[in-house]
């Protein structure tokens, strides 16, 4: 869809996508491929040629999302491999880490391929595109176990099209499911330069289902793609990275025996109070808590008990009056709070 695009472009003075960070693929009218490579593939139904929308969108339609990647995919190739050439470059490594202050653990690229498989745009593409990067991979010379499918299911509020989503989203996952099966192999395209992959290994390591939700408006749906982007951000850049990569690796599950292994995720937001801590409040809280465990606090009521972010008691405690012996001065507090941390 090259109005999407445009649109995405045009958000390029708010941190949006560049121009060289996109490629369209678009659909084009009938007539067009009466001579294009793409009309005598086997893998192409001349049907869904001759019956091209108006529009030049999938409509929903997974083959003509196919279509235009078979169309396109020398362009697609060619872009796969400068992006994985430029993120493995020790170079672009070494000045991306110095104006960051980020380390890299490895020159090996990690590849998330983010696809919607509700519409015809990404149902259509994200196997085929799947293995697409693998083969970029191991035509560079590096290994291809970091392929990740993040595949998106929403409908939106108005789309004429909605009815297809469930449809579309499990058509493609019998389509990963199958390529899984023992004994079954990707065919790749050879005309198209698609290489095949004669094994039965799922094309991505790891896959993840993203139920964003149906009959979204627009502004549930930005806010659920936030929180995607806000997981792919994590899962990129450390130390979360790690954190999520060492999860990854706890599925000791064989691959091979015709499952393919999707995941889900979610992500909670601790939030904070904005309000600016005065230097004075964390000493103040600490002596309030040492307190509260001195005056045995566990057999206090809710309604009693201390509360981080009670700013008031933190700032008013300290400076109530006591009598000599009500309990320990600041300083025997602060020895004892030390033994305790200790």
């Amino acid at each position: 869809d090259t109005a999407s695009i445009t649109q995405a472009l045009s958000w390029a003075h708010r941190g949006g996508l560049q121009e060289r960070e996109t490629l369209a693929t678009p659909i084009r009218h009938s007539w067009d491929y009466r001579k294009a490579a793409v009309s005598s593939l086997a893998s192409i139904s001349r049907r869904w040629i001759y019956n091209v929308p108006r529009s030049l969108r999938t409509e929903g339609l997974r083959a003509l999302g196919r279509l235009a990647l078979l169309d396109h995919s020398q362009q697609i190739l060619k872009r796969l491999g400068s992006a994985v050439m430029a993120a493995s470059d020790p170079d672009a490594i070494a000045s991306t880490s110095d104006k960051t202050g980020l380390s890299f653990q490895s020159s090996e690229p990690s590849v998330y391929l983010v696809a919607s498989i509700a519409g015809g745009t990404g149902g259509g593409m994200v196997v085929d595109l799947a293995y697409a990067v693998r083969q970029v991979l191991a035509e560079s010379g590096l290994p291809d176990e970091e392929v990740y499918g993040i595949l998106a299911y929403a409908t939106r509020r108005g789309e004429n099209h909605r009815g297809l989503a469930p449809a579309n989203a499990v058509a493609c996952l019998d389509e990963l499911q199958y390529f899984s099966l023992p004994g079954q192999h990707y065919p790749g395209e050879p005309a198209c330069g698609l290489a095949a992959f004669p094994d039965d290994a799922p094309a991505f390591k790891h896959g993840y289902l993203m139920d964003l939700g149906d009959d979204l408006t627009d502004g549930q749906f930005a806010a659920a793609t936030d929180r995607l982007a806000h997981y792919l951000l994590l899962s990129t850049v450390p130390p979360a990275s790690s954190f999520f990569h060492a999860c990854r690796e706890l599925d000791g599950r064989d691959e091979g025996d015709g499952q393919i292994r999707l995941r889900t995720t979610g992500l909670a937001a601790l939030g904070g109070d904005v309000t600016t801590i005065a230097p004075e409040w964390p000493r103040a809280l600490c002596k309030l808590l040492v307190r509260s465990w001195l005056a045995g606090a566990e057999h206090a009521d809710d309604e009693n008990r201390m509360k981080l972010s009670d700013y008031a008691r933190c700032i008013e405690a300290p400076q109530e009056a006591k009598p000599d012996d009500a309990g320990p001065d600041d300083a025997d507090l602060d020895v004892r709070a030390t033994q305790h941390v200790a």
